[in-house]
């Protein structure tokens, strides 16, 4: 009768790893589903962000960059910002506390939806943004110029760490 109860803890034990080992199979495929899920998002071949001859104007369309433009730079974004009314170091701090001035930042969420960009816009919360606009400076910077003339700091978590809301 022992061996018969060990043999049980023994298969109800492998059983729970079992489970345990299906539960995490399952959601790193639905994590890897999501993640080449937003890769194609936009149907998008891959494109060189950095490439200092190129900015992106509009979601799949490149043009050659003025040598003397300054769109995408601090300097621009203070500019946009300054225009739109918002107080500068608020915005600064606010980017810093979102993406550390990383154009290129991202988060997966628990929810396994993307935050993105310099501003870590969530694309599963703002479906009219895709990753190509989320991850260029320009197009991201008007897109959250807008969200805050509708909604102030709300939409970014690190406006609320600092107190902004």
């Amino acid at each position: 009768m022992k061996i018969k109860k060990e043999v049980k803890n023994k298969l109800f034990q492998f059983a729970i790893i079992l489970i345990v080992a299906l539960i995490l199979v399952l959601g790193l495929t639905e994590l890897f589903n999501k993640a080449e899920t937003l890769s194609l998002t936009n149907k998008a071949k891959a494109v060189e962000f950095f490439d200092t001859s190129y900015v992106i104007a509009t979601v799949g369309t490149q043009r050659k960059a003025n040598p003397n433009e300054r769109a995408g730079t601090q300097e621009w974004i203070k500019e946009q910002w300054t225009k739109a009314g918002a107080d500068w170091n608020e915005v600064w701090a606010v980017v810093q506390a979102e993406s550390g001035w990383k154009s290129d930042a991202y988060h997966i969420n628990n929810n396994l939806s993307a935050d993105i960009g310099l501003y870590m816009i969530n694309l599963e919360s703002h479906p009219e943004v895709d990753i190509l606009c989320a991850l260029n400076t320009v197009c991201s910077t008007k897109y959250a110029i807008e969200l805050w003339k509708e909604q102030k700091w709300r939409p970014w978590y690190g406006a609320r760490a600092l107190g902004l809301w």
